[in-house]
């Protein structure tokens, strides 16, 4: 009997062994066969006829190419004869040739090495732009990938600053056109882009321009309770909020006033509601989990003292 066990467990592990094999030989065949297809895909594309657009700056040379399958782009940037760096397969990639403010080979890094922007639309429907800065010096260098946005010299430092969005609230408890989009800020240092919350700061706006916001978000209070849970409201029993609420709640707290933000809450509550601490709890689950401020907000803390 123990001879009979012990056989059937050896010729188990044994079929264990091959099936095993042969769900490894079957993976690593659809790996390879995707590997070539995308080959394929990358020939097609790169074809000379499906050049795009060329761009020289000083001894580099840009080259999108957009062709088939599926009309999707691919760009290389050369080195005189040299291929330094291609990209993946994308939507749309270019460079703009054609704004003032970022003309092509600009040194917006204030570090004298000639910079490229090229900029993807990734066909994607919320903030689908992206844009690749490049140093285009003795060694050349991708400095980094940054999410939709746009330039600006913030400080006045002869650095362009870039300015995005956080959107770590889209679709929360709103439609898209609804979801608060707070202002980002990277700078330039030491070789890349690091988010800048000091150029983020701004003054606490007027106590006029705060009565005018909390007279505008109680008009959409009422709007909202009209609506029920319908409309694009956070929703608590009876209490309904509109994105309004926390859309200046969180422009303040981008700005550097969380304490005051909290205010402005208190003072938009429709009185004799309850509902303030589940509002604030799943506000706050929001902002941990889904968004920047965990960086931000010792920082804030620490200009704020």
């Amino acid at each position: 009997m123990f001879r009979f066990i012990k056989a059937n467990s050896k010729r188990s592990k044994k079929i264990c062994r091959i099936i095993l094999l042969i769900i490894i030989c079957f993976f690593a065949n659809f790996f390879i066969a995707s590997l070539a297809k995308d080959n394929d895909e990358i020939k097609q594309i790169l074809a000379a006829e499906n050049l795009e657009q060329e761009v020289k700056v000083g001894v580099y040379t840009f080259r999108n190419y957009q062709g088939p399958p599926y009309d999707f782009d691919i760009f290389q940037i050369y080195k005189g004869e040299q291929l330094v760096y291609q990209s993946e397969i994308g939507f749309r990639y270019w460079v703009e040739e054609d704004d003032s403010l970022l003309r092509v080979g600009d040194d917006i890094t204030d570090d004298d090495i000639a910079n490229l922007l090229v900029f993807n639309l990734s066909g994607g429907n919320f903030f689908p732009l992206s844009c690749y800065v490049f140093s285009l010096g003795e060694q050349f260098r991708l400095i980094k990938i940054l999410p939709d946005g746009h330039f600006e010299d913030s400080n006045q430092d002869d650095k362009l600053d870039y300015i995005t969005y956080e959107t770590g609230f889209s679709y929360w408890n709103a439609a898209h056109a609804y979801s608060p989009a707070p202002k980002i800020v990277y700078e330039y240092c030491d070789y890349s882009y690091f988010l800048a919350p000091t150029l983020m700061y701004q003054p606490m706006p007027s106590q006029k321009e705060i009565d005018q916001a909390i007279s505008r978000t109680k008009q959409d209070m009422v709007v909202c309770e009209k609506k029920g849970r319908k409309g694009n409201c956070w929703y608590d029993e009876e209490t309904c909020l509109p994105s309004s609420v926390w859309s200046y709640m969180l422009d303040l707290m981008f700005t550097g006033h969380p304490d005051e933000a909290y205010d402005f809450l208190n003072q938009v509550w429709p009185e004799g509601k309850a509902g303030k601490f589940n509002f604030i709890h799943d506000f706050e689950r929001q902002l941990k989990e889904q968004t920047i401020w965990p960086i931000l907000e010792p920082v804030f803390t620490q200009i704020n003292k």
